[in-house]
């Protein structure tokens, strides 16, 4: 998949996606049922009502005549884009929240069939470059540990591990 064909935009404030982003999301975390046990449309809508940004990746399927533009992380302000006009598809997100000067990736998904493509960790270094993410000492995590080496590629380092395969580690980039 190469770069003309994925496009990175935030919605800000998050609470602002539409109905249909929320349902996307919902759709990518419904094949990640170990990431959320009981997904649910009220569980998206208070995670999006408390976090400080929502990064979404778009996609052009191989073969559609459309093309999209790369993008290098543009911020769309109160801004919802609609995937209903194009042929573009959601692809996967990244959820931020904490406080400005400690921010918490608090999840990202990317869908099954893109990943392996790098699409997770430029959506993730995209996103710290941003304001106010930039400027934080540190980004946390957690997460599972067969998800570690995915995190360490984005620039994570591990600073404690779950102690069951099932318990959620801590992961810092310290700047």
């Amino acid at each position: 998949m190469s770069d003309s064909n994925i496009e990175i935009t935030y919605i800000t404030p998050p609470s602002s996606a539409s109905e249909e982003i929320k349902a996307e999301i919902l759709a990518l975390y419904m094949n990640e049922r170990d990431t959320w046990p009981n997904p649910s449309m009220v569980k998206i809508e208070n995670a999006l009502k408390h976090a400080l940004a929502l990064g979404i990746v778009y996609y052009q399927p191989e073969g559609d005549a459309t093309a999209t533009t790369a993008s290098s992380g543009e911020t769309h302000e109160a801004k919802a884009v609609s995937t209903a006009s194009t042929s573009k598809k959601l692809g996967g997100f990244i959820l931020m929240t904490g406080a400005p000067n400690d921010p918490l990736l608090e999840d990202m998904i990317i869908a099954p069939s893109l990943r392996g493509k790098g699409l997770g960790v430029r959506l993730i270094k995209t996103t710290l470059e941003m304001e106010p993410f930039k400027s934080a000492p540190r980004v946390d995590l957690y997460c599972k540990g067969f998800l570690i080496p995915f995190y360490e590629k984005a620039g994570f380092s591990v600073v404690r591990r779950g102690d069951t395969p099932n318990d959620k580690g801590l992961m810092r980039i310290q700047r």
